[in-house]
């Protein structure tokens, strides 16, 4: 899980994806504001062919929030 999402958040934010943890600030570390946190969850959903609603992405701070979710989402 965390190997696609490194790969999607590659193509939003300039960082080498080996430096990428679970523990990953979505906006600190990365430097995602929200209309590219919003492109980046579009990504997500189309990959999963999940809906994500916008009170649940608000609660994305890191890398390992997002892989919880999808986890808990994805049969």
């Amino acid at each position: 899980m965390i190997e696609i999402l490194k790969e999607i958040i590659t193509t939003y934010a300039d960082v080498d994806p080996e430096q990428i943890t679970e523990d990953t600030d979505l906006r600190n570390d990365l430097s995602l504001n929200s209309l590219v946190l919003m492109n980046m969850i579009v990504e997500l959903e189309d990959h999963f062919d999940i809906e994500i609603p916008e009170s649940d992405a608000v609660d994305f701070d890191t890398v390992g929030d997002v892989i919880s979710y999808l986890e808990n989402v994805i049969d």
